[in-house]
């Protein structure tokens, strides 16, 4: 039969069969093994994983059941409506989803889901259709709670906000500068408006364009910023208009939009520099003005003593004198000695000039005087590499109206500056002294100086000169040249209002590298000066009785023998205390008391008036060495007939205890 099959022919079809079945087995098997796995992945999941079929919930893994807060039970077979909090977002993610779908075979949006207990998340929601041809059999999609992301970008939105507002409203000028290039990146209204530039203009510069260190130099320092090293800089910045500013700058890393910057605040503190720099220049006058007064307060302790010890040598020298044969040799070194002690009393009155220990009073001077006094005081101090001549008319009327002690201070302070000028080099200073007279016309030169009579002080020097840049500058207070230790810049200043309170006019001609010369005219005093000589050697006598008090026994000593050889009963002590109970016991014994003014237990003003409270208007003399307390008008205001400072001669001795003793 045809339609019968032989057996060879069914055991071929068996054999394809056992083939195939073998082959649907395996391939059963492989689906069963990827169900097995898409479970699994399904289950495991981080991601929550559903599957909605015409918008009903018809899987969902366990990740997607935590993020919304149902269970599968809760989830599974209900419209996916559940998940959204307003009908409006649920019809915006269908439409969205699909559309994407339709256009590239996926569908992402960010919605809002509200959880079971009524909490909104924000999730990322991915779609993808199970069959792209058939869309009505549903899709997959895969949840991603992204509510954390959203309010970290939300507070990096807010904190970039602020930042900005901060940054575009602060008064304080603020910098963004790339640390690797050096880039100004970003400035505020407020840097824009420092600096001078347009905004365009300065974020096109480099940070070491406006700075003036090197390029070299802010790398380093901004290197230091970025690694925190160091936070606190200070600069100096140009502005557009080509003036340097100094200016303060914190500074450190920032991260703008994931790029790593520099911030910096910049302050102008060049105002707030120049006043500490008027501080110190203060302060160095405050110093300078104490060191002047240490040595005021050490010129007068050295006042005191050396003129007790000039007292007893000169003292001892004039008896010596009185003793010694007229032609006798020793009698020609005894005067020397007491010449010499007379010029060391001047070199005394010079060191408290110099120490201001002396009352400014305006009275007619000799200028030659006060010039010659103050270069004997200068000579030691100025190197011998330096030659001083003096240009002075013997005949020259050179009266002025003066305080010699404030002239001695001028002719310091310019010999001094003469000096300094030619140190290195050495040169010759010139001094001269001329009278001059004023007309209308010369005049004008010195537009506060009225036409008349004028006496005109120079001091040139063979210096370098002053440079014409500074020349102008050089009456400033604090102005100096010279080096740290060397001048503290008011010398000069000094010197200028000196010579204006002495109704005097000051000028200064300098040629660069040919010397200096500083002319100061004075008004002449259109009076004789009165000049300070020493009086005849003529000694006065007497038989009354002195009581000598001063509490250095030589000092007592000398007092005693001197009053003696002049006639008078002398009664020395060097107490003050039994001083007055000598003179409380009997006060009638005693026509005169000489008392020193520096002494322990009862100084000299004191002993004078316990003494006249005793016996009324009893003549006394004050002596002293020197003594911040008391002067000659002080020391008449409590009742002393006579001041006299040491040391005196006998002759100044002998006449003043005449004065007095004669006194009506």
């Amino acid at each position: 039969m045809a339609d019968k099959l032989t057996i060879k022919e069914l055991e071929q079809r068996v054999k394809k069969l056992e083939k195939e079945m073998v082959f649907y087995k395996q391939l059963e098997a492989s689906l069963r093994e990827s169900e097995a796995t898409l479970r699994s992945i399904f289950r495991a999941a981080p991601t929550g994983i559903g599957m909605v079929c015409d918008r009903v919930i018809k899987q969902a893994n366990e990740r997607l059941c935590k993020i919304i807060g149902y269970t599968r039970e809760e989830l599974l077979g209900k419209s996916s409506r559940m998940l959204y909090g307003t009908d409006e977002d649920f019809e915006y993610v269908g439409r969205e989803k699909y559309a994407q779908i339709s256009e590239r075979n996926i569908g992402t949006v960010e919605t809002r889901w509200q959880r079971k207990d009524g909490t909104m998340i924000d999730v990322l929601l991915s779609s993808a259709p199970i069959d792209i041809n058939d869309l009505s059999i549903g899709v997959t999609f895969t949840a991603l709670d992204i509510t954390s992301r959203k309010q970290v970008e939300k507070n990096l939105r807010e904190s970039e906000e602020q930042y900005r507002s901060l940054f575009q409203n602060n008064h304080s000028v603020m910098l963004l500068v790339d640390p690797k290039t050096a880039d100004i990146v970003d400035a505020n209204p407020a840097a824009v408006s420092f600096y001078g530039w347009s905004y365009e203009a300065l974020t096109s510069k480099k940070i070491f364009n406006i700075n003036t260190l090197t390029k070299e130099q802010v790398f380093d320092e901004m290197e230091k910023a970025k690694m925190e090293q160091r936070k606190h800089f200070y600069f100096q910045h140009c502005l557009a208009s080509g003036e340097i500013r100094d200016v303060e700058v914190y500074t450190g890393p920032i991260k703008v939009h994931g790029k790593k910057l520099l911030f910096s605040i910049v302050y102008d503190i060049t105002a707030r520099k120049k006043a500490e720099e008027e501080k110190a220049a203060l302060e160095g006058q405050l110093l300078h003005a104490q060191k002047m007064e240490s040595i005021g307060t050490l010129s007068g302790g050295i006042a005191h003593d050396f003129n007790n010890l000039l007292g007893i040598i000169l003292g001892n020298a004039e008896m010596a004198m009185d003793d010694v044969p007229e032609l006798h040799p020793t009698k020609f070194h005894l005067n020397e000695i007491r010449t010499a002690s007379f010029r060391a009393r001047d070199v005394v009155k010079q060191l408290l000039s110099f120490g201001r220990k002396t009352d400014p009073k305006q009275r007619p001077v000799r200028l030659v005087q006060i010039v010659e006094d103050a270069l004997k005081f200068l000579r030691f101090s100025i190197p011998t590499s330096i030659e001083i001549r003096q240009n002075i008319q013997d005949d020259t009327d050179d009266s002025i109206l003066a305080d010699s002690t404030q002239i001695n201070q001028v002719m310091i302070n310019l010999c001094t500056n003469a000096a300094h000028a030619m140190e290195d080099t050495g040169g010759v200073m010139t001094i001269g002294i001329q009278k001059i007279y004023l007309d209308q016309i010369s005049a004008a030169v010195y537009p506060d100086m009225p036409p008349g009579n004028y006496v005109k002080l120079t001091v040139s020097d063979t210096g370098p000169g002053i440079d014409p840049e500074i020349k102008d500058r050089i009456f400033d207070p604090y102005f100096t040249t010279k080096e740290v230790g060397k001048g503290s810049g008011i010398g000069l200043s000094v010197v200028h209002g000196i010579v204006k309170n002495h109704s005097g006019a000051i000028s200064v001609d300098s040629k660069f590298g040919k010397g200096t010369t500083l002319s100061i005219l004075f008004p002449a005093a259109g009076e004789e000066a009165v000049i300070e000589t020493e009086p005849d050697e003529k000694l006065s006598t007497g038989n009354e009785r002195i009581l000598f008090v001063d509490d250095e026994e030589s000092m007592a000593e000398i007092g005693r023998r001197r009053l003696e050889r002049l006639g008078y009963q002398v009664e020395s002590k060097t107490n003050s205390i039994e001083a007055l109970e000598l003179f409380r016991a009997d006060p009638d014994q005693f026509d005169l008391v000489i008392t020193d003014m520096t002494m322990p237990h009862i100084t000299g003003d004191k002993l004078v008036k316990e003494v006249l409270k005793i016996r009324p208007g009893m003549p006394t003399i004050l002596c002293t060495g020197f003594s911040e307390k008391i002067n000659e008008e002080k020391a008449k205001e409590i009742g002393v007939r006579e001041y006299i400072e040491k040391p005196f001669n006998r002759g100044k001795l002998s006449r003043l205890v005449r004065k007095v003793l004669d006194h009506p």
